[in-house]
Parts: C-alpha cells; sequence; structure tokens
C-alpha cells in the first residue's frame, strides 16, 4: 500500500479544482525606451501591500537618469517578494514631451490572494488518521510578514492520540532597516507507550513544548533583498513525561538548548512559471550544559542549491541541491541527521537504520511542461545520499530513490505549488506516494 500522503492532501486536490485553470502568457514586462531624469517613483495596484515594502527593493530613485536596465532590476527584485502573480513597469513623462525631461517610473503590481484557511484530514495505511485546520496569512497587514496557526490531532492505530498546536510569525525585513526576525512556538501532547526489553514496558503522558527565535541581518541595508544574509538563532526543547501505568521510571524529563549562528548568499529569481539563480550557505549549532541544556554537541551543515533554465531548453528547468553536515556528541538514542520523507530521500520511510551523525544527500529534478501549459510541469527526481556514524563514513555506500511528480504552480497563492510525487527506493518493497504544497527544495 502507498504511504506518504500528507494531512492536507485531499483538502488541496479539492482546492485547486476550484482555481483557475493555467495561464498561457507571461505578462511580466518594461515599458519602452525613455531619456531623461526620473522625477518620481510610483506603485499601482498595491491595495494591500505598503509602499514601504516596494521601495526597499529598488535600485533607482527620483533624481536618477533613466535606465531601462536599472528599472527592469527593480521591477524583477518586487517579483522576486513572491507576493505578486505580475509586475509590470512603465515610463511615464511628467510634462507634454513624451521620452524628454522628467519622467515618472510606475511600478504595476497584480497580487496573490494572501490568507488561506485549509482543514486538514487524511489516513495512511498504517490505520492511522489525521485531523485539524491551519491558517497562513502570508503578507500579513501588508508588511510581507507572514503569519501560520496550526492545530492538528493524530489518531494512531496503536491507540495513542497525538495532539499539536503550533504558532509562527516570521519578518522576512523590518521595513526601512536590513533586519529581520521569526519566531515560532510549539506544543505536542501525546500518551506514548515505552518499552524496555529488560524492564518492560509503561504508558506515560507527554508534553513537549518548542520555542524559538531567529535574528537575520542582510548586509545591504537598501536595494533587493538578495546577496549575504547573517543569522543567529536560539531553540528550546523540553520534554515532560508523567507516568500513567505500566513500569515506572523508564524515561525522565528532557531539555535541549540549542544556539545557532550562519550565513548565505542569496541569488534566487522568481519568475512567474520558475525559479533561476542560485543560494548557498553554512550554519553552526551548538548545545551545551553550560547553557542549561541536557545534551552537548556541535553540528555544522552547509548547502548549496541551484536552479537552472538554459534558454535552449525552452520552458524545462533543471534544480539540484547538496546538503553535507556534520555532528559530534551526540548519544547513542539521539542522532543529527534522520533521512527518508519527502524532502530528503523520497522512496523511504523514516527508520532506525536511516540516522546517523554524518550526513551527504543530493538531490535532482527535471521539470517539463506539460503540453505547453508551463504551470502544470511533469517532474523526473532522484535522491542520491546516506547518513553514518562519525567513525564509519563510505560515500561508497548510498541510498538512491528516484519516480515521477507533478508540479501545479498556484499563481493565485503565494509560494505555493502542488507537488505530487510517486518514488521507488532501492531494495525498498513498496512505493511512496507524497503531496504537499512547496518545492521539495
Amino acid at each position: 500500500m502507498p504511504r506518504g500522503w500528507p494531512l492536507c492532501g485531499w483538502s488541496w486536490c479539492l482546492l485547486c479544482l476550484l482555481l483557475p485553470p493555467p495561464a498561457w502568457a507571461d505578462d511580466n514586462q518594461v515599458a519602452a525606451e525613455a531619456s531623461g531624469v526620473i522625477a518620481e517613483i510610483r506603485f499601482e495596484g498595491n491595495d494591500t501591500t505598503k509602499e514601504v515594502v516596494l521601495r526597499q527593493e529598488l535600485t533607482v530613485a527620483p533624481g536618477d537618469p533613466v535606465s531601462r536596465e536599472r528599472i527592469e532590476e527593480s521591477r524583477q527584485a518586487i517579483m522576486n517578494l513572491g507576493l505578486f502573480k505580475r509586475v509590470r513597469a512603465r515610463v511615464e513623462p511628467l510634462g507634454e514631451a513624451p521620452g524628454e525631461g522628467d519622467q515618472i517610473v510606475v511600478f504595476d503590481v497584480s497580487e496573490k490572494w494572501y490568507v488561506l484557511p485549509l482543514p486538514k484530514f487524511d489516513q495512511d495505511a498504517d490505520g492511522d488518521y489525521a485531523y485539524g485546520f491551519e491558517l497562513t496569512w502570508e503578507n500579513f497587514l501588508g508588511y510581507n510578514q507572514r503569519l501560520e496557526l496550526l492545530h492538528e490531532t493524530t489518531e494512531r492505530d496503536d491507540g495513542n492520540k497525538e495532539v499539536k498546536r503550533e504558532f509562527a510569525y516570521d519578518i522576512p525585513r523590518i521595513p526601512r532597516t536590513d533586519l529581520g526576525l521569526s519566531l515560532f512556538l510549539r506544543r505536542t501532547d501525546s500518551t506514548p507507550l515505552i518499552e524496555d526489553a529488560v524492564l518492560g514496558d509503561g504508558v506515560y503522558d507527554l508534553q513537549r513544548d518548542s520555542f524559538g527565535w531567529t535574528a537575520s541581518r542582510w548586509l545591504t541595508r537598501s536595494g533587493p533583498s538578495r546577496g549575504w544574509r547573517g543569522s543567529v538563532g536560539n531553540d528550546i526543547f523540553k520534554d515532560n513525561y508523567e507516568y500513567q501505568q505500566g513500569v515506572e521510571g523508564l524515561v525522565i524529563d528532557r531539555k535541549i538548548v540549542e544556539t545557532w549562528l550562519g550565513a548565505a548568499y542569496h541569488a534566487v529569481y522568481e519568475h512567474p512559471w520558475h525559479r533561476e539563480g542560485y543560494e548557498y550557505g553554512w550554519t553552526f549549532a551548538v548545545s551545551s550544559h553550560e547553557f542549561g541544556s541536557d545534551d552537548g554537541y556541535q553540528r555544522l551543515d552547509l548547502f548549496h542549491r541551484g536552479y537552472s533554465h538554459p534558454v535552449f531548453w525552452g520552458n524545462d528547468n533543471l534544480n539540484t541541491q547538496v546538503r553535507l553536515g556534520y555532528g559530534r556528541g551526540y548519544d547513542d538514542e539521539v542522532h543529527a541527521y534522520s533521512i527518508g520523507s519527502s524532502k530528503t530521500l523520497r522512496g523511504y520511510e523514516r527508520q532506525p537504520d536511516l540516522r546517523g551523525d554524518v550526513l551527504a544527500l543530493v538531490n535532482l529534478e527535471y521539470l517539463k511542461p506539460i503540453l505547453g501549459y508551463r504551470s502544470l510541469r511533469g517532474a523526473l527526481f532522484a535522491d542520491i545520499g546516506n547518513v553514518y556514524d562519525t567513525d564509519a563514513v563510505d560515500l561508497t555506500e548510498l541510498e538512491v530513490g528516484g519516480g515521477l511528480g507533478l508540479r501545479w504552480k498556484i499563481r493565485a497563492l503565494v509560494r505555493t505549488d502542488l507537488r505530487v510525487d510517486i518514488a521507488w527506493g532501492r531494495d525498498q518493497e513498496d512505493y511512496e506516494i507524497y503531496v504537499g504544497t512547496k518545492q521539495a527544495f
């Protein structure tokens, strides 16, 4: 039986039937050439988005000479925010003589649908079913900020019930500054069965609380939100157990305090139907008893993502991701990395032998429009990699998964691509089906 359907899979399929069909035309553009000096910059169509969000992405300003290249760079920077279905730019004369003297630059945007409430329901092949509600509010209050709320209940076949509540808020860039901020709160309540081959089994109530924040800074205060960005953050995870029945003393409360810092270079360009460019970076995380953590470990992560759109391929895309990671100080029960999911190694379930403290992973995706519809694409993908113990790294021992999929870019919604994948893993007995609303990477 196939596995891996996400909790909101059927809800998204129903939603997409109600949305408009894929469009054909690419209506982003910059108007014809003009000369003179920019006297004023105006915005049209931004009924929700605040003007300050748009202005801080510009590379032109009043008093600059009119330059088609720089106007196009500014238009693309606004498009890269991901908030608009299309962005147009045009130059209009301030006086009566067209194309000469002082000019007005107008950026005309078409806004997306920013508020998305979504019921969630699913049942998998193992007999587990889940239900709940998710609210995503993109471009919150018009400032390109994101608010997410989630309430989800999972009823497992073994009788365990899990209830998860989550709040997340993200500010990619605080207006008129080069700073960003994000935070999340999460609580999960469950009643797991703790098994011990020697002492026996026991049932406990588990309350798992998580909290984290991230502060970031762009190295360029004005102009497009791209280039180098530095980040620092802190995450706290607490597990509190309360004995219910069976054998007592099988588990103890646990607290993890993790502090991390990193840097990334971002040069990805958003187009109506595809992404183009690249990004890469690193993150170093540390957990220490001195910070109040029950564990002490260090972890280094490196990544590179590329999105290619060669002209000679028409509207095809080749997307790649490389991830490398190394962890030290983890105990035998907790590892730095786990693979086997829709975003790591497709075709594999998460399982104990796919956990380790060293990670090597490559993801490849080739996307091609179906019957000329650029918003609807077929996907051919392969995932290659493995996890290892720190003293047993062998890059010749690799797991390989691959398969076929569909991608539907829903232009009316922010950063939403309906994704359906069917994947096979080498030496795996069954295939996996994944449905999601975001790209794999």
